[in-house]
Protein backbone atom coordinates (compact mmCIF):
# COMPACT_ATOMS: atom_id res chain seq x y z
CA UNK A 1 0.00 0.00 0.00
CA UNK A 2 1.20 3.53 -0.93
CA UNK A 3 0.11 5.05 2.21
CA UNK A 4 1.35 5.10 5.62
CA UNK A 5 5.28 5.94 6.63
CA UNK A 6 7.12 4.34 4.02
CA UNK A 7 4.32 4.74 1.42
CA UNK A 8 6.50 8.36 -0.04
CA UNK A 9 9.59 6.47 -0.12
CA UNK A 10 7.71 3.58 -2.35
CA UNK A 11 5.95 6.27 -4.45
CA UNK A 12 9.43 7.62 -5.28
CA UNK A 13 11.10 4.35 -6.17
CA UNK A 14 8.26 3.52 -8.45
CA UNK A 15 8.50 6.96 -10.18
CA UNK A 16 12.56 6.65 -10.35
CA UNK A 17 11.81 2.98 -12.56
CA UNK A 18 9.52 4.34 -14.64
CA UNK A 19 11.59 6.81 -15.81
CA UNK A 20 14.01 4.21 -16.71
CA UNK A 21 11.75 2.93 -19.88
CA UNK A 22 11.87 6.51 -21.27
CA UNK A 23 15.13 6.95 -20.65
CA UNK A 24 16.30 4.07 -22.58
CA UNK A 25 13.50 4.65 -25.30
CA UNK A 26 15.33 8.47 -25.67
CA UNK A 27 19.18 7.56 -25.42
CA UNK A 28 17.94 4.64 -28.19
CA UNK A 29 16.24 7.30 -30.02
CA UNK A 30 19.02 10.21 -30.16
CA UNK A 31 21.80 7.90 -31.05
CA UNK A 32 20.04 6.65 -34.06
CA UNK A 33 19.05 10.13 -35.38
CA UNK A 34 22.85 11.38 -34.48
CA UNK A 35 24.37 8.72 -36.35
CA UNK A 36 21.34 9.28 -39.26
CA UNK A 37 22.74 13.44 -39.03
CA UNK A 38 26.84 12.41 -39.43
CA UNK A 39 25.62 9.97 -42.11
CA UNK A 40 23.85 12.91 -44.29
CA UNK A 41 26.59 15.02 -43.33
CA UNK A 42 29.68 12.79 -44.50
CA UNK A 43 28.10 10.30 -46.87
CA UNK A 44 29.18 7.10 -44.85
CA UNK A 45 25.49 5.72 -44.96
CA UNK A 46 23.82 3.35 -43.08
CA UNK A 47 27.06 2.93 -41.03
CA UNK A 48 27.29 5.72 -38.75
CA UNK A 49 23.68 5.53 -37.84
CA UNK A 50 24.14 1.69 -36.75
CA UNK A 51 27.13 2.99 -34.49
CA UNK A 52 25.05 5.72 -32.71
CA UNK A 53 21.96 2.78 -32.16
CA UNK A 54 24.61 0.80 -30.84
CA UNK A 55 26.02 3.45 -28.19
CA UNK A 56 21.89 4.52 -27.67
CA UNK A 57 21.28 1.01 -26.63
CA UNK A 58 24.35 0.67 -24.52
CA UNK A 59 23.69 4.63 -23.08
CA UNK A 60 20.06 3.29 -22.05
CA UNK A 61 21.06 -0.58 -21.09
CA UNK A 62 24.13 1.50 -18.37
CA UNK A 63 20.61 3.46 -17.20
CA UNK A 64 19.08 0.42 -16.75
CA UNK A 65 21.77 -1.29 -14.61
CA UNK A 66 22.38 1.98 -12.74
CA UNK A 67 18.51 1.99 -11.47
CA UNK A 68 18.13 -1.51 -10.94
CA UNK A 69 20.94 -1.44 -8.53
CA UNK A 70 20.07 1.31 -6.54
CA UNK A 71 16.38 -0.58 -6.61
CA UNK A 72 18.17 -3.45 -5.08
CA UNK A 73 20.35 -1.47 -2.50
CA UNK A 74 17.33 0.34 -1.36
CA UNK A 75 14.99 -2.80 -1.25
CA UNK A 76 18.04 -4.46 1.02
CA UNK A 77 18.21 -1.44 3.11
CA UNK A 78 14.58 -1.03 3.95
CA UNK A 79 14.81 -4.94 4.56
CA UNK A 80 17.52 -4.39 7.78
Amino acid sequence: MLLGPRGGRRLNAAARLASVGIEFSVSTIVGLLGGQWLDKKLGTQPYLMLVGLVVGIFAGGRSLLAAARKANADQKQNDD
